[in-house]
């Protein structure tokens, strides 16, 4: 039952801010945020899932990696589908890895979530950002929601100056990627 309320509460809650975000009417509380705290927290959460079906969370994110700019809960949010998803969507046995570097440039901190499951076919790597779009399997929905955490999650990446995508294959599993500019103060 909490697990069900918790469903449905994430569900509602990412229905209201990606219709606020539509309307140009969510206001972001930008700050300076720590990622692997973040990072942290949403494996605290989620590990006792995890043990479940023998799955590991592993962290790599350097103890050097400067802030990002934005929103912590949002942030935190889309940090947790992404993990979460990937806990979802991981073989029996595996490790969830999360990581996060400086990309070339400087600017941006660039963070991977990756699994060891069924790849996303191609033609789904662009829709599944869509709202109510999910992997389907044989005309089958494949996922446990309604298709709008990883709209929320694009809607507020870009809304932060970033970007999301995603890389699936075969024999690699999936592997979601973000982008976030770094703090102003970290500048």
């Amino acid at each position: 039952a909490h697990s069900s309320v918790a469903q449905l509460t994430k569900m509602v809650n990412n229905l209201l801010d990606i219709s606020r975000m539509e309307e140009g009417k969510l206001e972001l509380d930008k700050q300076p945020i720590s990622l692997r705290q973040i990072a942290e927290e949403r494996v605290r959460e989620l590990e006792p899932l995890a043990k479940v079906d023998d799955k590991s969370f592993v962290l790599d994110l350097p103890d050097d990696l400067p802030p990002v700019w934005g929103d912590p809960g949002l942030i935190s949010r889309v940090l947790g589908n992404l993990m979460d998803n990937a806990l979802y969507h991981a073989t029996r046995g595996s490790e969830i890895l999360t990581t996060s570097a400086l990309d070339a440039a400087g600017d941006m901190v660039r963070t991977s979530v990756h699994n060891k499951g069924k790849p996303i076919p191609p033609q789904f790597k662009d829709v599944i950002f869509e709202k109510f779009r999910q992997v389907e399997e044989g005309g089958l929905r494949k996922g446990r929601g309604v298709g709008l955490g990883l709209a929320f999650c694009k809607m507020v990446i870009e809304a932060h100056g970033g970007q999301i995508w995603l890389e699936s294959e075969a024999t690699q599993g999936t592997t979601f990627h973000f982008t976030l500019p770094i703090s102003r103060s970290a500048e």
